[in-house]
C-alpha cells in the first residue's frame, strides 16, 4: 500500500483521536493500543499507482492478469 494512503488513513482515524485527547484533560499517553479495521471497505489489496510499482519490480504488466486475480 502507498505511504500517502496510509498517512491519510492515520490522519483521519488515529490522528483525530490523539488530537482530541490532547485537547481534553486526558493525556494523549492514556491511549495504549489502537486497532483500525474496516470490514465495509472489503479487501484492501490495491493502491493507486500499484501497477507501476509492480511493473518496475517484476518487469511485466499486471493489468492483463487482473481478471484472474478477481
Amino acid at each position: 500500500m502507498s505511504r500517502e494512503a496510509l498517512q491519510l488513513q492515520y490522519d483521519r482515524t488515529a490522528g483525530v483521536i490523539i488530537d482530541d485527547l490532547k485537547k481534553s484533560r486526558t493525556s494523549a499517553r492514556a491511549l495504549k493500543y489502537l486497532h483500525d479495521d474496516s470490514w465495509e471497505l472489503g479487501a484492501a489489496n490495491w493502491t493507486d499507482g500499484m501497477e507501476n510499482l509492480f511493473l518496475h519490480i517484476n518487469k511485466y504488466d499486471i493489468r492483463p492478469f487482473l481478471p484472474v486475480i478477481a
